[in-house]
Parts: structure tokens; sequence; C-alpha cells
């Protein structure tokens, strides 16, 4: 749904509220899709103008920013959303309009989802990640990540990755799962993730219009946005779980 017709005359909440009385395909328990959800959807692999996602799945799907019912944590009267245009996300005020696409089901959060696999690393349960618990450049003390993150530039990043095979650099999709916005500054969960820098951390995926561009996720605010090869970022690296592990 797009929010068009008589859906614009109400907010977000009332469209929900709206189409769940209904009972749209036999369902009343339609929402906004939380953030991850939302980029669930996005094909990163589509250049600009986009729109970036399955069109065949989803036709007509504008290029242009979707609501989702995620709030900005540093900001009571933004939430967050995400264009299909290019697959940025960010935080926009709530006064203003967006799209929309309804969602069923149950969501999961990061409480629920990860789990201390022992004292350096992190499982995902919904994907089956392990990631490091500390950022490259810091060793885990027995309490927390001691030391300083170390930045780098992508092909720095890179050629470290593949000199500790078989961990390597995360794809956006990855990475951004880590990112918890109920917190701000930083935006991830502490206790998984102690003494995460508040920059950007690179990821493997190629901006789809120019791959001289990365992208980055941003652990002060949790968004995402694409950054030259040569700009400086941190880095966590996360493998694939190995069968029976």
């Amino acid at each position: 749904f797009t929010g068009t017709g008589w859906a614009q005359s109400c907010d977000a909440p009332g469209y929900v509220t709206a189409i769940n009385a209904t009972r749209l395909c036999g369902a009343q328990d339609w929402r906004l899709p939380t953030r991850e959800e939302l980029r669930s959807l996005v094909d990163y692999t589509r250049p600009y103008p986009g729109p970036t996602i399955d069109t065949d799945l989803f036709p007509n799907t504008v290029a242009n920013f979707y609501w989702s019912a995620t709030s900005d944590a540093s900001d009571v009267h933004s939430a967050w959303g995400l264009g299909f245009a290019h697959g940025f996300d960010y935080a926009y005020p709530k006064e203003n309009a967006a799209h929309l696409r309804l969602v069923r089901g149950n969501t999961s959060t990061t409480e629920s989802r990860f789990t201390i696999d022992d004292s350096n690393t992190v499982r995902d349960l919904k994907t089956g990640l392990i990631w490091q618990r500390c950022s490259v450049g810091q060793q885990w003390n027995g309490t927390t990540c001691a030391d300083d993150a170390q930045s780098m530039t992508f092909t720095q990043a890179h050629d470290h990755a593949q000199q500790r095979h078989p961990w390597r650099l995360p794809t956006l999709v990855e990475l951004s799962n880590n990112v918890d916005l109920t917190h701000y500054a930083p935006t991830v969960n502490t206790t998984l993730f102690p003494n995460t820098a508040l920059r950007s951390y690179w990821t493997a995926t190629p901006l789809a219009s120019n791959g001289n561009l990365r992208w980055c996720v941003n652990f002060m605010y949790g968004d995402s946005y694409a950054d030259e090869a040569t700009a400086s970022a941190y880095v966590r690296l996360v493998r694939n779980a190995i069968p029976d592990e």
C-alpha cells in the first residue's frame, strides 16, 4: 500500500487501523514493518533510480521514502524509514507524509536473536552468523573490549579480512542487523558488543550505481550511507557458522 486515495486523509497508524478493520486478506494483524524488516526487501544490486526492490514481487513500488514503525531514539518527533531509490535509511519527521507497505508476523529484538557463545564471539540465532564481539584493533580482557578500535580504508579492511579467513567483512544487511535503534550513541547492545566505536563501520556491499563507494553503518545514530573507499571507518568481522557448530 502506498498511502494514496482516501488513505491520504489519515496518519500511518490510522491507516493501519482502517486496513485491519476491513480484514484485508482475512487478517486483522497488519502493521508497519520495523526498519530492518523493511530493509529485507531492498535489492542493493539495483542502481539508482531504482526502485531497489524486486519489481516482480512488489510491482509499482515508488522509488521514494517508506515509513517503518521504528522510532528515532534521539528524537521522539522522528521515525526511521527507507528510500527505495538507493536503499538509504534515515530518520524523518513524523509530521511529513511518506509511503507505506504493511506486513504481518512477529518481530524479534537484538536481545532475543543474539547470544554470547563465549567471551569473544556472539551468535545470531536467526541467521546463524558468528560475530566478533570486539572491533578490529581491540582485545577482550575478560570484561570488555579493551584498547581503541582501528580505523582503516576499505582496501585495508578488505585485506585484513582476507588475512583472517574464514572471518570476513559483513554485508550491509548483516551489519545492520546488529543495530539496536532503541539505543543511541551507540545504537548497539553494549552487553553483546562492548566499547563499539561511535562512528562508521565498513561493509562489503558496494553502492550499485558507483562501485567506488561502499556502504557503511554508523553506530552513533544507526544510519547507513555510502562512502568513498579511501575514507576511514572501523571493522567488525563475521563468519558463517561451521555445520553442527
